[in-house]
């Protein structure tokens, strides 16, 4: 769903990405993780069609990219670590906004729109203005405005931001559920037992390279760990990619 070859970026004289490769497929929950400042952002607005590569191949769903990106935008959703929405609009405002620029099922309009709503705890507050919303509503309010699209590829970085823990659960059995339906997602966070809680597989990304790929199982065994957790693996990583 998802394959990158030899990724490089540069932004003006400074190189951020180094010959990335990432290969995502159809219901994976796909950590990409790293140290701030690593790539990972770079990639994903790669990815999302908001910044252009200098050189490697970028697929989604078998279209090369930029080229196609007309034809996957309404399959891919991209929502960054910090909500950017429509501050003077309500809540439902901003979600039949969504509704119609995606031109979606137009006799469902209402139906799932308060149906996101209340799956995201919303419904009280929907009449509200979002610049009104704490940080933790944006977020739900983000991802509400990323389901009601029934995307097939979610590109998710940082997204327990604000969250409080019954929220970031929520979200967690989602992007479960999600990918168990046939739905791909590429997850960066820093939050590392939720990643080792999802993901079935990991990349990690240090100094715009990435470094480490694999399972649980199979980074365990790279980096001869026999029992320790995401954490220990991605702190040897990194360790070992810095020397």
């Amino acid at each position: 769903m998802i394959k990158i070859n030899k990724l490089n970026k540069m932004i003006g004289n400074k190189q951020i990405l180094y010959d990335v490769n990432l290969d995502v497929k159809k219901g994976d929950i796909f950590g990409f993780l790293g140290p701030n400042k690593a790539g990972k952002t770079t990639t994903m607005k790669i990815l999302a069609g908001i910044l252009l590569p200098t050189s490697g191949d970028v697929f989604l769903d078998g279209k090369k990219m930029p080229d196609a990106r007309q034809e996957v935008i309404d399959k891919v959703c991209f929502i960054p670590d910090y909500p950017l929405l429509y501050d003077k609009l309500t809540g439902r405002e901003y979600l039949n906004f969504i509704y119609s620029i995606f031109k979606l099922e137009e006799n469902k309009r209402s139906l799932m729109i308060d149906y996101y709503l209340r799956k995201f705890d919303l419904n009280d507050q929907a009449n509200d203005l979002v610049e009104d919303y704490s940080l933790g509503m944006k977020q739900k309010l983000s991802f509400a405005a990323a389901f009601i699209r029934n995307p097939q590829v979610l590109l998710v970085d940082e997204p327990m931001n604000g969250l409080d823990p019954r929220a970031s659960r929520q979200i967690q059995n989602m992007f479960v559920d999600f990918a168990s339906a046939g739905g791909t997602i590429l997850l960066s966070t820093h939050i590392l037992d939720i990643a080792e809680r999802i993901c079935n597989k990991i990349s990690v990304i240090n100094h715009g390279r990435t470094v480490a790929t694999g399972s649980m199982s199979e980074l365990r065994t790279m980096m001869k760990i026999e029992s320790g957790n995401l954490i220990d693996i991605f702190l040897a990583v990194t360790d070992a990619s810095n020397d």
